[in-house]
């Protein structure tokens, strides 16, 4: 997602047109914005003179049934709220803070339908909300059978060790991340070649363990600047110019 650094929030309402968005500190400017199916998430700035993909705090609202707002419940105090963000049919309607952000300045967020990640200043990516395909890329919280349905809080996804990320994508159940070193990563649902990886470990179950794309789709020898996810495909656009793309039509070779 992305928005112009030092803007305020706008929500277009069917009844009213744009209205500014309440629950963002005064002062401190959006940097980024991405939404799912019913929810948003942004990036907020420290100071009003933020520069553009500037570090920054999370904030979220909208439908939050299935986790996708990052926020947790630990007691009776948060009813109301849990009623508020499951049960309602507009969600949170004021930003908060999502948990387990706060300490970790992120620089980019995504969304797919109903699940969130946020890439964090150090490289590392964090993902929360629904999990039925394993997308949230979790391995070490479980194999398919052991892990949670919806996860309430972001955790890390569980990339290689040393692998750092720049860039991030999410499709409807599955993402794709490229490193510092151009090399590319997917995980989730792989039923329509989506992540570009050999037919015999995503079949016929969502593959959770994040692991690079086959030779035979991306050539190894290129460097990837940027990854995009559909429903169920997924584009690498490369240092040189050249985009290269796989999934949807059940060919994992399209390019």
């Amino acid at each position: 997602g992305g928005a112009t650094a030092g803007l305020e929030l706008l929500q277009w309402e069917a009844a009213t047109g744009l209205v500014k968005l309440g629950g963002i500190p005064a002062g401190r400017p959006v940097i980024r914005v991405a939404c799912g199916e019913a929810h948003c998430l942004a990036i907020v700035g420290a100071t009003r003179g933020a520069r553009p993909g500037g570090e920054g705090e999370v904030y979220a609202w909208g439908r939050g049934a299935e986790g996708q707002l990052g926020v947790s419940f630990d007691d009776d105090d948060d009813e109301q709220l849990r009623h508020r963000i499951t049960s309602t049919p507009r969600g949170l309607e004021t930003p908060m803070p999502v948990d387990g952000l706060a300490e970790d300045p992120a620089v980019d967020v995504v969304c797919g339908p109903r699940f969130s990640a946020a890439l964090l200043a150090n490289g590392a990516l964090r993902t929360w909300g629904l999990n039925e395909s394993l997308q949230l890329g979790h391995h070490s919280l479980g194999n398919a059978g052991g892990q949670a349905r919806v996860v309430w809080e972001p955790a890390d996804v569980d990339l290689p060790p040393g692998v750092r990320v720049r860039s991030a994508a999410c499709g409807d159940a599955h993402m794709a991340a490229v490193a510092t070193d151009g090399q590319v990563f997917t995980w989730g649902l792989g039923d329509a070649g989506q992540l570009g990886r050999d037919r015999e470990q995503v079949l016929p179950w969502p593959e959770g363990t994040p692991g690079p794309v086959e030779a035979s789709t991306l050539p190894a020898d290129v460097s990837v600047s940027m990854v995009r996810c559909g429903r169920s495909l997924t584009a690498a656009l490369l240092a040189d110019g050249q985009v290269f793309a796989w999934g949807a039509a059940g060919d994992f070779r399209e390019a």
